[in-house]
């Protein structure tokens, strides 16, 4: 486990660093600590080595009334990509699904039309 940016105490500062995180991890060219002052928009445009990483962002609550509880978000459905990402998609997908006491909660953004 590396470490990545401060220990977080407001909970608005959560999915920024969960972005800035996942762009260090598809970007290993580059020293993780230059995503750290990273803005959004520079996180979305910037340069990305790969589009799928096996490694993982873990967000570490701690609360003496919470329970212990981990969540894992997979890559969604895929088209018109490699094979070796389809691939990758595919092998991490099954790893997840295939733990004991796995619950699968499958989301959309809420700028998906469903009708």
């Amino acid at each position: 486990t590396i470490p990545f940016g401060p220990v977080l105490t407001d909970k608005k500062d959560v999915e920024l660093y969960i972005r800035r995180a996942q762009a260090a991890l598809l970007s290993p060219q580059i020293p993780h600590e230059e995503f750290w002052t990273k803005k959004e928009k520079e996180l979305k445009t910037g340069p990305r080595a790969f589009d799928f990483s096996r490694n993982v962002v873990c967000v570490h609550v701690s609360d003496p009334d919470l329970t212990e509880l981990s969540f894992v978000d997979l890559p969604g459905l895929i088209q018109n990509s490699n094979d070796q990402d389809i691939s990758l998609v595919k092998e991490l997908v099954v790893d997840a699904i295939s733990r004991p006491n796995t619950l699968i909660l499958v989301t959309i953004p809420m700028s998906g039309n469903l009708i």
